[in-house]
């Protein structure tokens, strides 16, 4: 095998163990491989990335065993990231100026308690009556 040469097969996928023949696939080129000898047996492993996907519409077993089949190259789907449907969303939609905050009731009346505390202390005396 060259490996300046593009390899293409393709691996079909069976959804049923007891379906003979698979309803889709995926091309792959093979971008590296290593040829081995181990026990006495050769063997070839082979490194390999999918490129497209197919859908099968004939099989047909040749004598010498390989199968050869007709197929349909399918449109490329886009996937979205599938990490994120559990990724949080920015917390900096949540982050406004002050000055561009509208004065809520929950402020105002916190704003107040505040300024009364404030008046009570310069005057000697805590909210809950006692003098200091």
């Amino acid at each position: 095998m060259n490996t300046e040469q593009h390899c293409l097969f393709g691996i079909c996928f069976s959804s049923d163990a007891g379906e003979p023949d698979a309803e889709f696939g995926t091309t792959a080129e093979i971008y590296a491989y290593r040829e081995e000898q181990e026990y006495g047996i050769e063997t070839v492993k082979v490194k390999a990335v999918g490129r497209q996907r197919f859908k099968v519409h004939e099989i047909r077993t040749q004598a010498d065993g390989i199968r050869q089949a007709k197929v349909q190259i399918l449109p490329e789907r886009i996937l979205p990231d599938p990490l994120s449907a559990v990724q949080i969303a920015p917390l900096t939609r949540l982050n406004m100026h002050p000055s561009c905050k509208p004065p809520t009731q929950t402020c105002k009346q916190a704003q107040r308690w505040w300024n009364n505390y404030q008046q009570e202390m310069e005057m000697g005396h805590d909210s809950s009556g006692y003098t200091n």
